[in-house]
């Protein structure tokens, strides 16, 4: 598993102890959870001195700018400066390394080292189905600071459009093209600057912060009761520590309550739950559903808020969100594309844990444990014995745009 980012590579492999690395210093690298030190062929890449050899390199865009319906001065993008082509990085090396993780040619290194990886550990060519997850991050930088709606994002996809291609096209030279299995997703979309949707598009639209609920109410208990109780907010839920709350006597159906009749007047908030609410909730309620599935059991929380279309959770900082439970934050695409995968475009509510049993019912291998997702039966279409699996060399590939 491969990433600019240590969460985004750890996370799709697991508790599994694979071969794991993330860029991190202006290098690759792993944790003592995985390896002691690092392999050759990682020491040998970092070696090279890829994001070094960047240092002073330009941003441009690729097309002629006539091919960018989007406007390249919005005031708000990127914290309100550098916001118009081009864009450079830094002329020291440490510094280039550093801010290279939002410039597009972070992707294109992410899957040149993916690429090395697989020739290293001849993935594919070991007599069984190897895994590779890559996720994609720059989409991600460049999303939050430019918006969905700008000209660097659309170049940007322009950009990773062409270098996923080539990798796969190197991937299928090095495994042989029935021998590759292709999974491509988001873990999360994004919500439009509201400054942008207001400005541009005259919808209603704003940031939004409970952080002040949280600080207020949890001064005013530990006035009262001389203990902090952990009161924090953050993309739309008020958390506490419950059980102190319950031992110093507090009705903490009540605070919740209270809270929740607060906040339900603010502007730009569409539903408001507390636990007891959401647990009375129906099941027609999109956004209780979604509560539900985000909250563990025995988390202790008062108040969870969902945000009306345009609005994002903000504490004010002039950058793209995606934090809420709207439609355009949780709503991705799932492409898939191997050896007799029928040219299809699916309109049906899936969801992204089914990729895991798909891959597995595809490569007719078991789960070991129980998994959340089901197989999409539109790309399992054929019987296992006229695919010509189990083979010798199958190679499942995985990237996540995040």
């Amino acid at each position: 598993s491969v990433s600019r980012k240590d969460r985004a590579a750890i996370l799709p492999v697991g508790r599994a102890r694979g071969a794991v690395f993330w860029y991190a210093g202006g290098r690759f690298t792993t944790s003592r959870y995985y390896a002691d030190t690092l392999p050759t062929w990682v020491s040998a890449y970092n070696a090279r001195g890829g994001p070094a050899s960047l240092a002073g390199a330009v941003w441009r865009l690729l097309l002629p700018d006539s091919a960018y319906a989007e406007p390249d001065t919005m005031a708000f993008e990127n914290g309100g400066s550098n916001v118009a082509f081009p864009h450079a990085l830094p002329v020291q090396a440490d510094s280039a390394a550093a801010r290279l993780t939002a410039f597009p040619w972070m992707d294109s290194l992410t899957l040149d080292f993916a690429l090395a990886g697989v020739e290293s550990l001849k993935l594919g060519r070991r007599g069984r189905p190897d895994l590779l997850a890559i996720s994609l991050s720059t989409t991600d930088a460049i999303g939050h600071a430019f918006g969905p709606d700008s000209r660097e994002i659309h170049d940007q996809l322009l950009r990773v459009d062409r270098w996923l291609g080539e990798f796969l096209d190197s991937l299928s030279t090095l495994v042989g093209h029935r021998g590759v299995v292709v999974a491509l997703t988001g873990d999360h979309g994004v919500t439009s600057f509201p400054e942008y949707l207001a400005g541009v598009r005259h919808q209603r639209a704003g940031r939004i912060s409970l952080a002040d609920v949280a600080r207020l109410t949890g001064e005013r208990l530990t006035a009262r009761y001389h203990m902090d109780f952990g009161l924090g907010f953050d993309n739309g839920l008020l958390s506490a520590d419950v059980p102190a709350l319950r031992s110093r006597g507090v009705n903490v159906d009540s605070l919740a309550a209270a809270l929740a009749d607060s906040v339900r007047r603010r502007p730009g908030v569409s539903e408001v739950f507390t636990p007891v609410a959401l647990a009375r909730s129906t099941e027609r309620s999109a956004a209780a559903a979604r509560w539900r599935r985000v909250l563990p059991a025995g988390y202790g929380w008062l108040v969870g808020v969902s945000l009306k279309p345009g609005y994002v959770w903000s504490d004010g900082k002039l950058s793209a969100e995606h934090g809420g439970m709207g439609a355009d934050d949780l709503e991705v695409p799932i492409a898939f594309m191997g050896p007799d995968i029928g040219r299809a475009t699916i309109m049906r509510r899936v969801s992204t844990v089914d990729i895991g049993p798909t891959l597995a019912a595809y490569i007719n291998v078991t789960p070991t444990e129980r998994l959340d997702g089901r197989v999409l039966k539109e790309v399992v279409t054929q019987p296992v014995a006229a695919r010509g699996h189990p083979k010798p060399s199958v190679q499942a590939a995985g990237p996540h745009m995040n």
